[in-house]
């Protein structure tokens, strides 16, 4: 079954992903505020089991994962990025609630920029 790629840019751009990678990638990410919770809850603990410290470390590894490499994209839009990779916000929803610092187009570079970076590190 032949499938239309999702328009995380085109195939020889430099920051293209065909879509099972992004969608991969992008569902990696989503998970971020659960990890963030799961963490936080086994951080209160006062002593942990073996499988809830693996538990933590790998979850604390992943969510450090994507905050490195927001640090690596342009600092006035990089919270943009991660709200909108984390939480799945769109460009237009930063537009008309936030005060979105750029335009669509410098926006979804760094979005593909930062999907391609994580396809590299994972």
């Amino acid at each position: 079954m032949d499938r239309e790629p999702v328009k995380i840019g085109k195939a020889g751009d430099k920051y293209w992903l065909d879509r099972d990678q992004y969608y991969e990638l992008k569902h990696f990410c989503l998970q971020y505020p659960k990890w963030k919770m799961i963490t936080q809850g086994l951080a209160r603990l006062e002593t942990r089991c073996e499988h809830e410290a693996e538990i933590f470390d790998m979850l604390t590894a992943k969510m450090d994962l994507i905050d490195e490499l927001i640090k690596k994209l342009n600092p006035d839009i990089a919270p943009f990025i991660f709200d909108g990779v984390t939480c799945g916000l769109t460009y237009n929803y930063f537009i008309t609630n936030m005060s979105m610092p750029c335009g669509r187009e410098e926006y979804y570079e760094e979005y593909r920029r930062f999907f391609w970076l994580l396809s590299k590190m994972r």
